[in-house]
């Protein structure tokens, strides 16, 4: 392994992170693990751990990274068809890094400052685009945005598990659009 001095503080971490969304998306969540990932670098775990807090750390530099990637590709869309066609697309398109992002339970500390951040601007994005077709205030919207990030969740578990095509025997894009058009005219009627 290589000594500890072959790489600063900040390139181990760049490293620890490629490789642990490597693993994800090639071996998947299961085979996700401090361990593998410093075995991946070369490194001891031990390391790993005074670069970052836990492993806690480590999955929300990776989750971040995971909501950056997502903010990419939904803020090209205002259209809320569109948007959530782009969210559907790419949980199916990342469903390791997506799976990481809702699943791992942690420790319940306190999500730090940036990563709250994160959460939020995908959630604008939502409330943005629901804003116009309710025509009602923010703080409307953004209860809407969550209700419907909530169903978008559901669609999007059961398809990656396999179970939207094997119960439900029906497409995720159908069963958000049903969402998107029932959920909107039970607001628009209030």
């Amino acid at each position: 392994m290589p000594r500890r001095k072959d790489h600063t503080r900040e390139q181990i971490k760049a490293m620890a992170l490629a490789a642990g969304m490597s693993i994800l998306r090639n071996q998947g969540i299961a085979e996700f693990s401090i361990r593998n990932v410093a075995r991946h670098i070369g490194y001891t775990v031990g390391t790993l751990y005074n670069v970052f807090e836990d492993f806690d750390d480590l999955v929300l530099q990776l989750n971040g990274q995971t909501m950056d990637e997502m903010l990419k590709v939904m803020e090209k869309e205002s259209d809320i068809y569109q948007l959530t066609h782009a969210y559907i697309d790419f949980a199916l398109q990342h469903a390791p890094e997506w799976s990481l992002l809702f699943e791992y339970k942690g420790d319940n500390k306190i999500r730090p400052a940036w990563y709250q951040k994160k959460i939020n601007a995908l959630f604008k994005l939502v409330e943005q685009a629901l804003m116009p077709l309710l025509g009602c205030s923010s703080e409307k919207a953004a209860l809407a945005a969550k209700v419907f990030g909530a169903g978008l969740y559901g669609i999007c578990t059961l398809s990656i598990s396999g179970k939207v095509s094997s119960i439900l025997e029906e497409d995720p894009e159908n069963l958000a659009r049903s969402l998107v058009e029932n959920y909107l005219l039970g607001l628009i009627s209030k």
